[in-house]
């Protein structure tokens, strides 16, 4: 996997190094600031980049665009658990909330999984 591609075009994860940030914990993000032609996007929708592993080693990749403007955290995601979610996170509802919206995602993948919040892998 060439990761480059994704420092160039402003990719963030939870490391500051940007593999770490894929094939450690399993996700890295981009909020698109503009509406760009060649991609699906409207201003300040997410992409989301994710990377598993399967029970045979064999790598998944996931991938999923959300736009937190038209679907909020708990619109886009109302089947979590949220008092369960929330204990596990040490927050409250008011402080995950105020995390940047990838970092809130990211939390939910950890709790839940990839599959679960961008859905089946790509691979």
């Amino acid at each position: 996997m060439n990761i480059s591609q994704y420092e160039n075009r402003g990719f963030v994860g939870t490391d500051i190094d940007l593999k770490t940030s894929l094939m450690e914990y399993g996700l890295i993000w981009k909020e698109f600031k503009r509406a760009v032609p060649k991609y699906p996007c409207v201003k300040g929708e997410y992409l989301f980049i994710g990377h598993g592993v399967d029970s045979e080693g064999k790598d998944l990749h996931y991938s999923g665009w959300i736009d937190p403007k038209n679907n909020p955290v708990e619109k886009e995601f109302e089947w979590v658990e949220w008092d369960e979610f929330l204990k596990y996170s040490g927050q409250t509802m008011k402080e995950f909330k105020s995390m940047d919206f990838g970092y809130q995602v990211e939390s939910l993948v950890s709790y839940y999984g990839l599959e679960n919040i961008l859905g089946s892998p790509l691979y």
